[in-house]
């Protein structure tokens, strides 16, 4: 069984650029491995005013479940919850 290389630019990135087009989407910082660097993110969705949700993802850079469930909330569900809580996404990396 061949497993494929995961993309931190195609599975990350990329999703996260879509994402600025609704919610504030900020670089905060840079990893440099060896195999290469990578950009650090933060996403802010929602009123600042109103109670904040953390959600982390990618704790262990080679568990990528938690990334992927947490873009796909943003991407999919936050806005049914935007007008009672606000949402930072802070994530480590997938590699």
């Amino acid at each position: 069984m061949t497993q494929k290389a995961r993309s931190y630019t195609d599975e990350v990135v990329y999703r996260l650029e879509k994402l600025s087009s609704d919610y504030k989407v900020e670089k905060i910082g840079e990893v440099n491995y060896p195999i290469g660097s990578y950009t650090l993110y933060r996403v802010a969705a929602g009123n600042r005013e109103k109670m904040a949700v953390v959600l982390s993802g990618g704790v262990h850079g080679n568990e990528p479940a938690g990334v992927y469930t947490s873009l796909n909330f943003l991407e999919k569900e936050a806005h049914l919850f935007l007008d009672d809580f606000c949402f930072f996404l802070i994530h480590a990396l997938i590699l």
